[in-house]
């Protein structure tokens, strides 16, 4: 069975952190989904503006894990604001990142460590035995997927690579005995930690760059790899803005088609 959770947020509750784009995110995300890769609507859960909660999505998110059977495909989807705050030594760019629901205060922050221990509550076993892809539409988003442990030095292991699609089996090799924690599933992220995502006018149309292109590609290129997105969704975003953002591509198997 084909399944998603598709979050966006244009009305904050804090009116100060309006976006434009993010419901038109939503809505081309779920028409690719139905078009394009045979999901059914019954199967396609949405949560917007003020229903896009802390609760409501991790309650999403826990029902979509728990109800997943062994071959499923899962999605979960989110354009909003990301964020970076506070101190964390254990994070490579020393900060706690977050994606930020309908509240729009501090208590209402996601962070990438609980977004990791809901999506592997069943275990990294059964995650091997389905397929999730989390697609995140916003600032800081580039290490979304995980919470990398520095070494003994102090030292992150992997250096930034612009536009990367990253083989998590070869980061866990390459990391040893050290304690990292990532799931065995697949991330798109915007940007780099340090980058924000452009929220723009395309055709007189407000939709993410980084949405924009994704779906727009895929649509061309149903059968595209993720190892493909390196060459091809980076020029896209050049084509549409000037602005500097570069996404990153974490996957169990590269090679394998996108959303499949």
């Amino acid at each position: 069975m084909k399944k998603a959770l598709l979050v966006g947020i244009n009305k904050y509750q804090n009116p100060n952190f309006a976006l434009r784009g993010c419901l038109n995110d939503v809505a081309s995300f779920k028409s690719l989904l139905t078009d394009v890769y045979s999901f059914q609507n019954d199967n396609i859960k949405i949560l917007q503006d003020g229903d896009a909660t802390k609760a409501n999505i991790l309650w999403e998110l826990d029902k979509l894990i728990a109800e997943a059977a062994v071959g499923d495909t899962l999605i979960f989807g989110y354009s909003g604001h990301g964020t970076q705050y506070g101190t964390d030594p254990s994070q490579p760019n020393g900060k706690n990142d977050a994606i930020v629901t309908y509240s729009s205060d501090l208590a209402g922050l996601i962070q990438d460590k609980e977004l990791y221990a809901h999506i592997t509550v069943r275990g990294d076993d059964f995650l091997q035995k389905v397929s999730f892809t989390g697609v995140y539409d916003c600032c800081h988003s580039g290490t979304m997927i995980k919470d990398f442990r520095l070494d003994a030095s102090g030292k992150f292991i992997l250096d930034p690579t612009l536009n990367r699609c990253v083989f998590l089996p070869e980061i866990a090799n390459k990391l040893g005995t050290r304690e990292v924690l990532m799931g065995p599933y697949n991330t798109f992220s915007a940007c780099l930690d340090e980058q924000t995502a452009a929220d723009l006018s395309v055709g007189g149309t407000f939709r993410g760059a980084f949405s924009y292109v994704l779906h727009d590609l895929l649509r061309a290129n149903p059968n595209a790899r993720i190892n493909d997105l390196d060459n091809l969704i980076l020029p896209g975003i050049q084509r549409i803005t000037s602005h500097l953002q570069v996404p990153n591509y974490y996957a169990v198997d590269i090679t394998k088609s996108v959303f499949q």
